[in-house]
Parts: structure tokens; sequence; C-alpha cells
């Protein structure tokens, strides 16, 4: 499904099968393919959010998966999905985290 781009039936089929690997494989083949995608990038993320969106155990793998996957010193895939979903607070803490841990190297060199 995902090679006939089928995007959104691919991942309700991952998420009926209940297989957190498949539902993850899905959600990364979808981010890359969008990343490698140069035309139009910002509206095909934002499609890709919105398909993310309607299902509510993709939306909680993936914020996970930025959490806890994704380099630490870049966060803006998570506070982009974050500001998508209108998680406001949420988004304004990653981005607060992230600032932190960018400046700590030059916060511990000044001590």
């Amino acid at each position: 499904l995902l090679k006939m781009s089928e995007d959104e039936l691919a991942l309700q089929k991952a998420i009926n099968s209940e297989d957190t690997n498949l539902i993850y494989y899905t959600l990364i083949s979808l981010e890359a393919r969008i990343s490698l995608s140069s035309a139009n990038t910002s509206q095909n993320l934002t499609n890709f959010y919105k398909i993310v969106h309607t299902h509510l155990e993709a939306a909680n793998l993936l914020k996970i998966y930025y959490r806890n996957k994704v380099n630490m010193n870049d966060r803006s895939m998570l506070h982009n999905l974050l500001l998508y979903n209108k998680n406001y607070f949420e988004a304004g803490m990653a981005a607060a985290s992230q600032a932190l841990i960018q400046n700590l190297p030059a916060l511990r060199q000044k001590t």
C-alpha cells in the first residue's frame, strides 16, 4: 500500500493489525517519503500530520518516537506535530527543552 501511495489506507491497516512495529514502520516510511520529496514540502508535511492526526494511536506513537529517537538537538518535528495538534503547552515545553539542550554546552563552558 505504501508503494502505491495509499498512505491513509496503509496507516489504517497498520493500526488495525495492532502491531506497533508495523505502525512505526508505516509512519517512518511516510515521513521519509515526505522529507525526500522536494516539491511543496510544507504542504506534504501538513497532509502527513492530517493523516496522523485522524488516528490517535498513530499520533501518540509518533510523538513518542520524536521524543525518544530523533536527534536531541533537533526537536522541530516534535514541535511541529504538537503545534498541528494544537497542543501549545506541550509544544512550548518542547521548544524550551530544545533551547536548554542547545545552550547547555555553552553554559558548562562558562562555569
